[in-house]
């Protein structure tokens, strides 16, 4: 077995994993509908579908997410047949249709037989929908943009209720915020409407549309979001304010505060290029907010682009050729930078024959860096070390997949697979090759020869 020497090349570790993450262009749009999504999610192209064949705005619970509906089913019976596989439950109601999963349908204990005996076997949706016109904003108006949004733009995702199975009438309330504004000198009057449960930190979704020839035209729609107060502020020094949607959430010892912002485009100018932390990752089609301890600020310079203040001490820095705010632990560099700290620890532990706690600062790397050779190497040497085979032979696969011209991985799988049973040799032999035809020349050459000799003949 052999221990990889610590390096720091600079490779670009998450390609993959972000490339789903920082889905923020155009997304699905029917065809008769001309708003831009932002933050496209595969289930908007279910809801999409719904939509145009049942002609009415659908919800879906939160936890409708990765179901794909492909080609569009071209009738209602078709569509439940397509649901129903896919673990979904449709309920349509007199002028929305709400998607949930099916178990949210089905009688869960603790539960009586007498319960169970009064359940509804069929659902029907209400929404009601509370106006929030702006003090100048005539209701008649409001009516006719929320019309207009429910036809053509995305609702936010809800929290539904595990136990909808108990009512047959399911009532889902929406809050729908309206806010006119003129974002800068010459530009026609926004729009900016803001839908969600009433609940605080319920996702929510922003459309902006803008009034043209006095009419409502609905531009675009945003990632869905916690629910916050919004303002209205020149981050980027453009000439042009942004939208900024401010929310607390409650820690354990501090209040964590997000901060998301949008430009009159529907830029997101808050995702990070790493979105989120490594524990706490949005979902796809949600917002990326920057995120601080107990405060975020926004500083108060009138000329040029502010920076963004997160928690104590830690400055977002607007980026125009990105366009988009950068903050230092979010960036690449930083995670990577971090991700080999850890691995340095591993090896000083490992080097030290402690390897239960090595293999925990190599597991810290490989998570930041799921794409470095290196690191699961490292991983797959500790798994080995500690007798855990199976857990090595996983590893050290994984190693071969990401640089299969990394000849020491093979020689720790060759050895990981002997540890584990006969039936695996052929495999030991094969790796062995493999590492002898990747380093010839190298010291452990010898040693390998012996090992390969020392396996039963192939059959």
């Amino acid at each position: 077995m052999n221990l990889n020497q610590f390096s720091r090349e600079a490779i670009f570790y998450l390609a993959v994993l972000m490339s789903t993450l920082l889905v923020t262009g155009r997304g699905v749009q029917g065809a008769s509908r001309e708003v831009e999504h932002f933050g496209a999610a595969p289930v908007d192209e279910l809801v999409d579908c719904i939509h145009r064949v049942y002609g009415k705005p659908v919800i879906h619970d939160l936890m409708v997410r990765d179901v794909i509906a492909r080609p569009c089913p071209s009738s209602k019976e078709l569509i439940a047949e397509a649901m129903k596989a896919n673990g979904l439950l449709l309920v349509e109601g007199q002028e929305w249709i709400f998607l949930a999963p099916a178990n949210y349908f089905v009688p869960k204990p603790p539960y009586s037989r007498e319960e169970a005996a009064r359940a509804p076997k069929q659902h029907s949706i209400n929404v009601e929908t509370h106006l929030e016109p702006a003090q100048e904003m005539p209701e008649v108006q409001a009516k006719d943009i929320l019309n207009t949004i429910k036809r053509e733009a995305r609702m936010p995702p809800i929290f539904g209720s595990i136990d909808s199975w108990k009512t047959e009438k399911l009532v889902i309330t929406l809050s729908v915020r309206f806010f006119p504004i003129r974002l800068g000198e010459g530009l026609p009057e926004s729009v900016v409407t803001i839908i969600n449960e009433p609940s605080d930190l319920r996702p929510a979704r922003l459309i902006y549309g803008e009034l043209q020839g006095g009419k409502y035209k609905a531009l675009w729609d945003s990632p869905w979001f916690k629910s916050g107060s919004i303002e209205f502020v020149d981050v980027n020094g453009d000439g042009e304010k942004e939208i900024l949607i401010r929310s607390e959430t409650a820690g354990a010892n501090s209040v964590n505060v997000g901060l998301v912002v949008f430009d009159r485009k529907g830029r997101e100018l808050s995702r990070q290029e790493l979105c989120g932390s490594l524990d706490s990752v949005p979902p796809v089609g949600a917002a990326c907010p920057i995120t601080g301890a107990n405060e975020i600020s926004v500083t108060e310079n009138l000329d040029g682009p502010k920076q963004i203040v997160a928690g104590d001490s830690e400055v977002c820095v607007y980026q125009p050729e990105k366009v988009v705010f950068m903050c230092p632990s979010q960036t690449r560099a930083f995670i990577l930078g971090i991700a080999a700290q850890s691995n340095e620890k591993g090896l000083r532990q490992a080097r030290k024959g402690d390897y239960q706690t090595a293999l925990t600062y190599f597991l810290g790397a490989a998570g930041r860096a799921p794409d470095n050779a290196e690191f699961a190497n490292n991983v797959g040497f500790a798994y080995y070390k500690l007798g855990d085979y199976d857990n090595a032979v996983t590893w050290l696969y994984k190693t071969t997949e990401i640089d299969p011209n990394r000849a020491v991985a093979y020689l720790n799988l060759g050895d990981a697979l002997v540890k584990l049973n006969q039936h695996r040799e052929p495999h030991a032999r094969e790796a062995y090759k493999k590492y002898l035809e990747l380093a010839p020349d190298s010291k452990l050459a010898p040693e390998v020869k012996k090992k390969l000799a020392a396996l039963p003949p192939s059959r």
